[in-house]
C-alpha cells in the first residue's frame, strides 16, 4: 500500500500508513520486553532480589546495610531475610509490620492484621517505635540477641502474642511497648535492662509475674496497670535491696524476692 501510495502521489495516505507501521513496530517492542520482564519475574529464585522486592520495601543506609520499610507480602508466617542481594538486613523500621501504618494498600493491610508469626534474623540490630503494632494475629515473634531497645509501641495491641524472650543485648524498654498484650502470663526483664517506660507493661490482663533485674535505674508510672492490677497477677520478681524493690514500695504493688524464688 506504501508503494501504491507513493507511486500515484498519494502523500497523506503515505503519511499514514507510515505512522501506522511504525506504532506496530513499538507495540510490538513493547510486548516482547513485558514479556520478558515477566518471563524474569516467574523463573526469579524465591530468594532473588527480584522476588524480594516484591515482598519487601526496604531502603540502604549510610553503613551499607538495609533498613526494612514495609512488609507487603502474602504470607502470614513471615520470615524476615537475612540479606537482599549482598546487602545486610540491620533495621527493622518504624510501623514495618503496622497495619496502620501510612500509604498502604487496603490487601496489605488485611495480610499483616493476619500475621501469626515472624522470624528475624540475627543480623538484626535495630527494631523501629510500633514496628509490630496492632498486628491482633501475632502470636510469636523473637527479638535477636544484640537489638538493645525495645521501642515505643513495638507491640503494642499484639493481643496473641502468648510469649516474648528479651534478650540480655537490651537497655531500654520504651513507653506503652507491650502495652495490650493480652496474652502474655510472664514477663522477664533480663538483667542489664536500665530503662522502661510509661505504661510499658499496662492492660497485660493475663500477666501474672513479671520479673525485674537489679539493673533497672528508671521506671515508669503504671507499667502494669492504672491502679489496678491485672486479673490472676501474682506479683513482681525483683532483687533485694533494688531500685525495682523500691519501686513496689512506693505504688504499693505485690513483690517478693528473686532470691526467695530461686
Amino acid at each position: 500500500m506504501i508503494e501504491y501510495s507513493t507511486a500515484n502521489g498519494k502523500t497523506e495516505c503515505i503519511a499514514f500508513l507510515l505512522d501506522f507501521k511504525n506504532h506496530t513496530a513499538d507495540l510490538a517492542s513493547e510486548r516482547v520486553k513485558a514479556e520478558k520482564k515477566l518471563e524474569r519475574e516467574l523463573n526469579a529464585a524465591p530468594d532473588s532480589v527480584t522476588a524480594l522486592k516484591q515482598i519487601w520495601s526496604y531502603k540502604k543506609q549510610d553503613d551499607g546495610s538495609l533498613m526494612i520499610t514495609g512488609y507487603k507480602g502474602g504470607r502470614t508466617e513471615v520470615i524476615v531475610p537475612e540479606k537482599i542481594g549482598k546487602d545486610t538486613v540491620t533495621v527493622i523500621g518504624d510501623h514495618a509490620f503496622c497495619p496502620f501504618a501510612a500509604r498502604i494498600k487496603p490487601e496489605v493491610k488485611e495480610v499483616r492484621k493476619a500475621i501469626t508469626s515472624i522470624t528475624l534474623p540475627n543480623t538484626v540490630r535495630s527494631i523501629g517505635n510500633a514496628a509490630f503494632w496492632d498486628c491482633e494475629s501475632l502470636i510469636s515473634v523473637n527479638i535477636p540477641e544484640g537489638v538493645d531497645k525495645i521501642g515505643e509501641n513495638t507491640f503494642a495491641e499484639c493481643g496473641k502474642l502468648e510469649n516474648i524472650i528479651i534478650p540480655k543485648s537490651v537497655r531500654s524498654i520504651e513507653r506503652r511497648a507491650f502495652f495490650q498484650c493480652d496474652s502474655l502470663k510472664f514477663i522477664e526483664v533480663p538483667e542489664g535492662v536500665e530503662v522502661i517506660g510509661v505504661n510499658a507493661f499496662l492492660m497485660c490482663d493475663s500477666l501474672i509475674t513479671l520479673v525485674l533485674p537489679g539493673s533497672l535505674k528508671s521506671i515508669g508510672n503504671s507499667i502494669i496497670g492504672w491502679g489496678r492490677k491485672p486479673v490472676g497477677f501474682m506479683g513482681i520478681v525483683v532483687p533485694r535491696g533494688s531500685f525495682a524493690e523500691e519501686y513496689c514500695k512506693r505504688h504499693d504493688l505485690p513483690y517478693v524476692y528473686k532470691e526467695d524464688k530461686d
